[in-house]
């Protein structure tokens, strides 16, 4: 029982490090969050807080099955589960990226204000994931592997086990007759992460035996020098309200390995996925060079696009088309979710300016650009084309789709919280309203 009171006093010395009592357990039913579950139910306190969940990914035939597994185990613990269902859509070896991104998507919308997430992933995974983005091709940030604690959503995630084999976690199960899920896709070698597990860090352990805490030493190595590359860059572009956008001029003087280093770091600060070397040194090459009104780099589903001597940051949602093309009805006295993170809109009402109540029904439509629309801005004499108004007021060339304009029937009476309709203003004693934008994104480009 010695090994088992060191991996219990491992986690608890993890466990008891942490400025907070809240925790949300990642269980897959596995062997891993199976003992780390054990491990828990042995430290919390009655006052703490421990909730669990569950992410059925839909992927093999006893999904549904591991997902009442996990249901049994929490009634058995006494424990409040969360089942959450994704559906991974993307096929071959993109399936692993696709269910992961989506599985701590759903993290995301789950954890609490200063919750710590804890997940089982162990020693032999710290190997795996280091082998895994070396192959892939990694940079000084790739080789940090697995991080024990990140910033996550509102709270953190935080991964006890690091310093526990696989070997130690399966004899604990194994001596606490603990009940776990086998999943028969690990011994698919067809999967890069399998291949590494099963076929080439057995060869390699095999060859170095204490190979785990080298990996475990360079991990933290490299996560000095990033740090370091980190302050590098904050003191070449200064501490930023807003890392959305950079000015190039910042950029300007600088020696090509810290511009490569700022952009790493913007990246980064963005929650954007890292480019190849190939697509970053080509980007930044077209991004400072090119006579283009808005040149851009993109890869996967981010981009960086350049905009009156501005970098601007975008992740999918913002570098996509927008495709909400129907009609919406928009009640004003409610507040309404315009969806695709484009924030939301409400009406604020007052007197003496404003659209008039009265020109308008309390129902009124929200669409999206087509192409073609116009309006007479309030305070102008005459109407305006919509391609104008952006392009007279700098208003960002990749969101101008994405900016709600509301109709009374067939006329356009608000572009967004940006202009309103003259003919629709409401008089000095009248009642009136005006749009409230809740935006997600930058609109428009200040000098």
């Amino acid at each position: 029982m010695d090994d088992n009171q060191n991996i219990e006093a491992i986690i608890s010395n993890e466990i008891n490090s942490l400025d907070s009592r809240k925790f949300l357990l990642a269980f897959s039913g596995g062997v891993d969050s199976m003992v780390l579950l054990d491990l828990l139910m042995n430290l919390v306190k009655e006052s703490d807080q421990l909730r669990v969940v569950h992410i059925n990914h839909n992927l093999n035939e006893y999904s549904d099955d591991w997902a009442q597994f996990s249901s049994k185990v929490c009634e058995k613990y006494d424990l409040p589960l969360i089942n959450a269902s994704v559906k991974p859509k993307r096929q071959g070896k993109g399936l692993e990226a696709d269910a992961r991104a989506l599985r701590y998507q759903s993290f995301r919308e789950i954890i609490q204000d200063n919750e710590y997430l804890l997940t089982g992933h162990h020693q032999d995974d710290q190997m795996e994931t280091l082998l895994y983005r070396i192959f892939r091709g990694t940079g000084i940030g790739g080789l940090r592997a697995i991080r024990r604690k990140t910033k996550f959503g509102k709270g953190f995630l935080y991964r006890p086990m690091l310093n526990v084999s696989r070997d130690k976690i399966e004899e604990y199960a194994r001596l606490k007759n603990l009940k776990w899920i086998c999943d028969s896709s690990n011994n698919d070698s067809s999967y890069d992460r399998n291949y590494l597990r099963k076929d080439i860090i057995p060869l390699i352990k095999k060859r170095w035996p204490s190979v785990e805490k080298k990996v475990s030493r360079l991990a933290v190595i490299a996560e000095q020098n990033q740090s370091l590359l980190n302050e590098f860059a904050i003191e070449d572009i200064g501490k930023l309200k807003n890392y959305s956008h950079l000015d190039v001029e910042t950029l300007s003087g600088k020696s090509y390995p810290r511009i490569i280093n700022i952009f790493r770091f913007m990246i980064n600060k963005n929650n954007m996925g890292v480019p190849s070397m190939q697509v970053l040194n080509e980007g930044i090459k077209t991004l400072m060079h090119s006579k283009s009104e808005s040149p851009s780099m993109t890869w996967n589903d981010y981009s960086i696009r350049r905009y009156k001597h501005r970098l601007y940051f975008l992740n999918s949602s913002l570098n996509s088309p927008n495709n909400l093309l129907a009609e919406i009805s928009w009640d004003i006295k409610k507040t309404i979710n315009l969806g695709e993170n484009l924030g939301s809109i409400q009406a604020r009402f007052l007197t003496g300016d404003g659209i008039s109540l009265n020109k308008c029904p309390k129902s009124l439509a929200i669409k999206y650009r087509k192409g073609g629309e116009e309006i007479k801005p309030s305070g102008h004499k005459i109407t305006k084309s919509l391609k104008n108004l952006f392009q007279e007021n700098n208003v960002l060339p990749w969101v101008r789709d994405k900016i709600p304009l509301i109709y009374v029937d067939q006329e356009l009476i608000s572009v967004g919280d940006l202009w309103f309709n003259q003919d629709y203003k409401a008089n000095n004693n009248e009642d009136g309203f005006l749009v409230t934008w809740d935006k997600k994104m930058d609109v428009i480009h200040n000098s």
